[in-house]
């Protein structure tokens, strides 16, 4: 198993001897506007990408998108992923969304939806607190289990809350990756999950391995990789954490 950070929270999945391509933002730095209130009014993405798109792009076998917000969908995404690509979404307003985008093969995740003989499983997730989760909008994570892997938990846009303790009580993954960014805008809680989060998950499930990512991607993360590194060691969880670089690859 690899999983390799692109940018924000794109991430490609190597699982099982598939490759999945995660909430794909793939436009150049600085192709979409600011967030506003964020502290600062850096166009997004506020980085480049680490690597060419046909890089990305090669030998991937699937796309899952957790839910449909510019810094994990893109329209550059909509543009160079291949009509014909698998797509698994969260839900039928964005398998339409796909559809009338020109893909041919877009399906709903489900509690038992099978590629090849992997089975995925879509969770829940929190993307902020009531009331500011009416107007972000819902997202969701992934379980991926085979039986010659370890189980491992993509949270997607979330905060800590008792639906991600109810994912890791039903399935007890061994390695969970992260939005780890912090992302807010003045005036409001924030959209995913902050360093303090992560510490929480960790005292959680003490066994499993974290990965961070949606990090330095977008003008409204608030948690740097090195405020993470810092804070990681001194809660004395950094050696069951990774913060890739953009371009890294960690391999299991």
């Amino acid at each position: 198993m690899r999983i390799t950070q692109i940018r924000n929270a794109t991430i490609i999945v190597e699982y099982a001897g598939k490759r999945f391509l995660i909430d794909p933002m793939l436009g150049p730095k600085g192709s979409f506007p600011p967030y506003p209130f964020a502290g600062n009014w850096k166009w997004n993405p506020v980085v480049d990408l680490p690597m060419d798109i046909s890089q990305i792009l090669s030998g991937i076998d699937a796309v899952i998108a957790t839910h449909y917000h510019f810094d994990h969908l893109d329209s550059t995404a909509f543009k160079v992923i291949p009509k014909d690509m698998k797509i698994f979404v969260k839900d039928n307003n964005n398998r339409k969304l796909f559809i009338r985008k020109g893909f041919t093969d877009v399906e709903i995740l489900g509690d038992e939806t099978y590629f090849s003989d992997i089975k995925l499983t879509k969770t829940p997730a929190k993307h902020g607190k009531y009331p500011l989760l009416i107007y972000v909008g819902a997202a969701c994570g992934v379980i991926f289990e085979h039986k010659n892997e370890k189980t491992v938990y993509v949270a997607g846009d979330t905060i800590w809350y008792d639906g991600v303790k109810t994912v890791i009580d039903k399935f007890h993954p061994e390695i969970i990756v992260a939005n780890s960014g912090g992302n807010k805008v003045k005036g409001f809680y924030r959209l995913i999950m902050n360093h303090e989060d992560l510490l929480s998950l960790h005292r959680y499930t003490p066994e499993a391995t974290i990965i961070a990512t949606h990090l330095e991607g977008v003008n409204h993360n608030m948690v740097t990789r090195d405020m993470l590194r810092e804070f990681s060691k001194t809660n004395n969880f950094s050696h069951l954490l990774h913060i890739p670089g953009d371009g890294e690859t960690i391999s299991f």
